[in-house]
């Protein structure tokens, strides 16, 4: 094997257009790290827009905005959105938890996301993955099954 398609551009939604492709080198690294699924999709909230979600000190979290039907995620009992809206720029699903650590990581920047991964990607099975999230103007925690 040389490649993977990993995205393709056709103008017309057929065949004909622009592939590309992970080598199998890549391919190969990616598949033999171990990684974990949250089941979360979420957007990240800082500065103007953590303001207006009322994000406490220092100010950064991740607005949960869908959880994926019996992913660790929803085991935990972390909450997605029920609304759509627009703010400013970001078309945003509203209601959900915002993400304020977790294992121990503040959600402070960009990093923490990459260091929460591996940090969960090297758990036991069984210990416990504690994330503590805004819900509803409180301060609350939840517990995350570690993957098995």
């Amino acid at each position: 094997m040389i490649g993977i398609v990993s995205q393709f551009l056709s103008a017309s939604g057929g065949s004909t257009g622009l592939g590309f492709a992970v080598t199998s080198n890549v391919a190969r690294r990616l598949l033999e790290k171990k990684s974990f699924w949250t089941g979360v999709a979420s957007q990240g909230l800082s500065g103007e827009l953590a303001r207006v979600f009322n994000v406490p000190p220092p100010g950064v979290g991740l607005l949960v905005q869908k959880v994926a039907a019996g992913s660790p995620a929803e085991l935990s009992g972390l909450r997605g959105g029920t609304m759509r809206a627009r703010i400013g720029d970001e078309d945003l699903i509203l209601g959900g938890d915002i993400v304020l650590s977790g294992m121990g990581i503040t959600v402070d920047r960009s990093a923490c996301l990459a260091a929460a991964r591996a940090k969960a990607a090297v758990a036991r099975h069984g210990e416990r993955m504690d994330i503590m999230v805004l819900r509803g103007g409180r301060i609350v925690g939840l517990t995350v099954p570690a993957p098995r």
